[in-house]
């Protein structure tokens, strides 16, 4: 119950620092995408049956803090969540005796 709290401050905490901190200061040209590496860690770390969840709720509270459709943002973490988990399947497996 504790880690449910924690994370779901980490997503709320990583938006409003994505689109007010990080969009307005005119020192970077790109800023650094921090829920991109959210959503990549959490796959990485929990795999993608586990962070699927984590990256629906991530989808959802950035469209709400966007006014966007709800739902734009969730196919794409999701997504992105998918293809990291499948790539790591595939090509970062342990190696195997010949």
């Amino acid at each position: 119950m504790f880690t449910i709290f924690i994370r779901l401050i980490i997503i709320i905490l990583a938006v409003v620092i994505q689109f007010s901190v990080l969009s307005s200061g005119s020192y970077m040209l790109q800023p650094p995408n921090i829920l991109l590496a959210l959503a990549l860690s959490w796959t990485l770390i929990l795999g993608f049956s586990r962070a699927s969840g984590w990256l629906v709720m991530q989808g959802i509270i950035t469209d709400l803090f966007l006014f966007q459709p709800v739902g734009y943002s969730v196919i794409i973490f999701v997504t992105i969540g998918y293809a990291v988990s499948f790539l790591t399947r595939r090509y970062l497996v342990e190696p195997r005796m010949w």
